[in-house]
């Protein structure tokens, strides 16, 4: 038997069979290029840029939950991704999750940031794959919502006469509003019943790991002017968390109210009096989920 170099092999009278060489395997490998976790509040996004064909993505976020991609999704869903025949578009990919709220350990603090790792797997069709980890941490947020604030004389300063006020509102370190009130102009009721316009407001808590999640300090100064002697008093919404929210309800509501005390800057003469205030405050989670799909896809 003799092998030529064209790869004949004659053994006698045998007919002559021609060796079809098989080709070399293309590495398909579903590589991804790029992997990354962002998070705001309790919602995380992953990314996901990939450089060549796959059929299937999986991000395991961590907390039992998973989100995948494959042929039969993106077909069904209309997403792009899909090539209208059998696999998964090379480009980037975002897919998001939103996570439970953690309580913390203690009873009704309030609560708590948690760290997951976030795992993501990519198949093509050869079964190769490729694997990615990473570390976030969730911080919860909620926007909490003070309307306007209302407040009353409950009884006359100076033993009577005129009550003129100002009554100014600051946030932090700056001042938002100033007002003058005149309740003498008007009957006296010893419930809030003067709007303050403008008073509102709105601001931000993120849970940190301290548990004291803050606020800026949002606080009410009143002046009540006198020829000699003014009569002053203030008070400030509670700055912590806790104060509105207990364990991991996502929405709360109420209100605040109670009585302040002004007092004449002069020792010898007791002339104070006492405001009446009232303000409704609503909280909420903050869940930055987009509204269409919760799988977007961007081709390269």
């Amino acid at each position: 038997m003799t092998i030529k170099d064209t790869n004949e092999i004659t053994s006698g009278n045998a007919l002559v069979k021609t060796i079809v060489k098989p080709n070399a395997r293309k590495c398909g490998v579903a590589k991804v290029e790029d992997f990354f976790v962002t998070t705001d509040s309790v919602v995380a996004k992953a990314t996901i840029v990939t450089d060549k064909k796959t059929s299937f993505l999986e991000v395991d976020w961590g907390d039992g939950e998973k989100s995948n991609i494959n042929i039969s999704y993106a077909d069904i869903h209309k997403i792009p991704a899909f090539d209208g025949t059998n696999s998964l578009l090379p480009g980037t990919y975002e897919l998001y999750h939103k996570y439970a709220v953690t309580p913390v350990d203690l009873p009704n603090t309030g609560p708590a940031p948690k760290e997951y790792i976030v795992t993501l797997r990519s198949i093509d069709f050869n079964g190769d794959f490729d694997f990615r980890l990473k570390n976030i941490t969730i911080k919860p947020k909620y926007r909490i919502n003070f309307y306007g604030l209302s407040v009353g004389l409950k009884n006359q300063c100076d033993n009577g006469g005129q009550n003129e006020f100002t009554v100014i509102q600051t946030v932090g370190e700056e001042v938002k509003n100033e007002w003058d009130w005149h309740p003498s102009d008007d009957f006296i009721f010893a419930i809030p019943t003067y709007r303050l316009e403008g008073s509102q407001q709105s601001q931000v808590f993120e849970v940190s790991n301290t548990s004291n999640s803050t606020i800026e300090l949002i606080h009410f100064s009143f002046t009540e002017h006198d020829k000699w002697y003014d009569d002053k008093g203030s008070f400030s919404y509670s700055t912590f968390l806790r104060s509105y929210l207990n364990d991991i309800e996502e929405n709360a509501s109420g209100r605040l109210e109670g009585t302040i005390s002004l007092y004449d800057s002069n020792p010898f003469w007791q002339a104070d009096c006492d405001l009446s205030y009232a303000v409704d405050w609503e909280i909420r989670l903050i869940v930055p989920f987009p509204s269409n799909n919760q799988i977007m896809f961007n081709a390269s």
